[in-house]
């Protein structure tokens, strides 16, 4: 066993693990926040609107639309700048909300290797998963990124209802996989807390440090194993049919 502070890492016993459970953001992509920040900056301007008193409503705001509340964008920067005492005409709501979601899409980024990393995974036999806190435009990303046939089980918070760390969306990951959790792995940068939770449900927890993720989402204490990008999962994972053969 590799030694580390707290503790020592578990050996990943070669078969043991059938399913990896991904994180979205910060983990697969991660996203260049100056562009929707230009948006939302524009935005408040024309509408004389203090970006400080914007910004505590919007974040104040933040589970809720993750957790599928709060209707279209538009509807959603409508009820953050009423809480603000502005008022905003519906043309122009909709107008900065299809600002929003392209400077959205221009500004993530997948991280290297991932598409392969991937793709060789699922070609090593393993069923794998996506689990993200998202509003509903974590789904116009994975459109826009063709992420979608990667996995064979998507699970997002705002069109379950449920919110990692809540066991109950990782519990729904796994079923959709048709996997106990300890025959998975979940993978993930950290934010909500997300390891400690998959940990507590038997998952394997790992965690992947790389550049240009938010600090803004929190962290968790615990991790089985920390790797620096995606594709070293390549290293930890084996064919499952080649340890099926020499078995």
């Amino acid at each position: 066993m590799d030694e580390r502070a707290g503790g020592r890492r578990p050996v990943i016993e070669a078969g043991s693990v059938c399913g990896l459970v991904f994180d979205f953001y910060d983990t697969l992509v991660y996203v260049d926040e100056r562009g929707p920040r230009g948006v939302r900056q524009e935005m408040l301007a024309a509408l004389g609107v203090p970006e400080d008193a914007f910004a505590r409503v919007w974040r104040e705001g933040r589970d809720r639309r993750m957790a599928g509340h709060g209707g279209s964008l538009a509807q959603q920067l409508g009820e953050a700048l009423a809480k603000v005492g502005v008022g905003a005409p519906a043309a122009l709501l909709k107008d900065f909300a299809a600002k929003d979601i392209a400077a959205l899409l221009s500004a993530v980024g997948v991280y290297p290797g991932v598409r392969d990393a991937l793709r060789e995974l699922r070609r090593r036999g393993y069923r794998l998963g996506l689990l993200s806190n998202c509003s509903y435009t974590g789904a116009l990303v994975l459109d826009h990124l063709s992420f979608w046939s990667f996995f064979d089980a998507v699970v997002l918070s705002y069109s379950s209802g449920l919110l990692k760390p809540d066991p109950a969306i990782y519990l729904k990951a796994c079923r959709t996989l048709a996997l106990a959790p300890r025959r998975c792995a979940f993978v993930g940068d950290g934010g909500f807390g997300e390891l400690d939770a998959a940990h507590r449900l038997g998952m394997l927890a790992l965690r992947v440090t790389q550049e240009r993720q938010s600090p803004d989402y929190g962290s968790s204490s615990y991790a089985d194993h920390d790797i620096t990008s995606i594709s070293d999962l390549l290293d930890l994972f084996p064919s499952l049919e080649a340890v099926r053969d020499s078995g």
